[in-house]
């Protein structure tokens, strides 16, 4: 019996790592440039496959002219299943007039090779 419950255990753990989950699918940007006002919201929407170990990363910004309010993720289904994406959603205001440049790198947190980028334009009125 201990033999099986730890097989199933196993399997479990394993799961994510022989995922069919793609590296990632298919990142939502606004219009480039994307144009702003002060102080108004917008959000970023890109997918990632989470359980390969796979994140987005913002290389740093100047956080006195554009901040990062959150990044949340939800499936990329209503219901939850193993080797599925999310999506992460990063949402930011822009805080002082001008033409910034964002980069967002795709790589597994532990390994320095980036996979996937994309960068953008916000232009703050």
């Amino acid at each position: 019996m201990k033999a099986k419950m730890l097989k199933i255990f196993s399997l479990l753990v394993m799961l994510p790592c022989f995922s069919c989950c793609q590296n990632y699918l298919q990142i939502s940007l606004p219009d480039n440039p994307l144009k702003k006002a002060v102080n108004e919201k917008f959000e970023i929407t890109l997918e990632a496959c989470h359980d390969g170990g796979y994140r987005w990363f913002l290389e740093p910004v100047d956080t006195t002219k554009i901040r990062l309010l959150m990044c949340t993720s939800k499936p990329d289904n209503e219901k939850f299943t193993f080797g599925g994406n999310v999506y992460e959603i990063w949402t930011f205001v822009g805080l002082r007039p001008g033409e910034y440049q964002m980069i967002f790198n795709y790589r597994r947190p532990w390994l320095d090779q980036i996979d996937a980028n994309k960068s953008f334009t916000v232009v703050i009125n």
